[in-house]
């Protein structure tokens, strides 16, 4: 049986003048977490959104094997919703919303530092950091296979980032869950994923796939190694030979 979730077969896509992927074909393992990185412009996004056919190729094959739920960088919080409303939006609309998960997205105010006060106020009352918040809970508290993540933790503290990361870490860790997170983050990105896949204006798609030891440790433990200086550096310097 293979261990891709997702597979990309000879992608084509592009937009008004503007090539994106040409013949491109890539596959992910399903429980694995993937961090997309790569310069701007090169196609992080615009992959997640052909992947959830919220863009369709010019030609190709996507094919995905199994369900998910995806948190674009454009949040999807209703402004009439309160925040907490819009937590639960998601799993409304799925019909799977039960006292096990509002308990659940009890938990992740709590967690993600959103004060019991903030549960009643609406998104134009929030900042942009508590917004992301609300939409990862959103997102997060909705049972799925595959997490397609974009940019999960733009305008959120590194404090706050740090716990949310182990949050997410453990959670897929704990439900073998595949996850794909495009970010512009390099910590981000050694401190969540088993691998990195790089893409570039040409795209090559090329995997850097973390030792096993150091993939075995959740977020807070990574940052204590001499693994993590080191990938660290590995990346910056990839991302400078990217165009």
């Amino acid at each position: 049986m293979s261990s891709n979730i997702i597979n990309i077969h000879n992608l084509n896509f592009s937009f008004p003048n503007n090539p994106i992927f040409m013949d491109f074909s890539c596959t992910f393992d399903k429980n694995k977490i993937i961090t997309i990185i790569g310069n701007s412009g090169c196609g992080k996004s615009t992959l997640l959104n052909l992947i959830s056919r919220l863009l369709e190729p010019a030609s190709g094959n996507i094919t995905v094997n199994g369900s998910f739920i995806f948190l674009t960088q454009h949040l999807t919080l209703l402004p009439y919703h309160t925040a907490y409303e819009n937590a639960l939006l998601a799993c409304e609309l799925r019909k799977a919303k039960t006292k096990q998960k509002e308990t659940e997205v009890d938990d992740l105010f709590e967690l993600f530092k959103l004060f019991e006060d903030s549960k009643t106020k609406f998104p134009q009352e929030l900042s942009g950091g508590m917004q992301q918040r609300i939409g990862l809970i959103q997102t997060l508290s909705v049972d799925a296979q595959i997490y397609l993540l974009d940019e999960p933790l733009k305008g959120v503290d590194r404090v706050t980032g740090l716990i949310i990361q182990d949050y997410i870490w453990r959670k897929f860790k704990a439900n073998h869950i595949t996850g794909l997170i495009v970010t512009h983050d390099i910590e981000q990105a050694v401190l969540l994923s088993d691998k990195i896949l790089f893409l570039s204006a040409n795209n090559p798609a090329e995997e850097f796939v973390f030792d096993k030891d150091f993939v075995s440790l959740p977020p807070d433990k990574r940052l204590k190694t001499d693994c993590y200086k080191k990938y660290m550096l590995h990346i910056i310097e990839k991302l400078g030979e990217l165009k």
